[in-house]
């Protein structure tokens, strides 16, 4: 169990240090139509509507220009 927990731990740290910190941002981006550098998203859920009148489920997840902070009206 021992040597089998020593190749897990030896797994994890190793690929930890594949992770380019340059593709990770850790504020809020600005709206546009196209992000340059992968994001990670939280999973909160704070909906916002885009001016494409679709409904995201927060501001990261949002692509485009925000018309306001609330869902979407039918």
């Amino acid at each position: 169990i021992k040597s089998t927990i020593l190749i897990y731990m030896v797994l994890i740290f190793s690929l930890a240090g594949c992770i380019d910190p340059k593709t990770i941002r850790n504020s809020v981006p600005s709206p546009g139509p196209k992000f340059d550098v992968m994001l990670i998203c939280p999973m909160n859920f704070a909906p916002v509507c885009g001016s494409d009148g679709n409904t995201y489920s927060n501001m990261c997840v949002l692509s485009i220009l925000i018309v306001h902070s609330r869902k979407c009206s039918p």
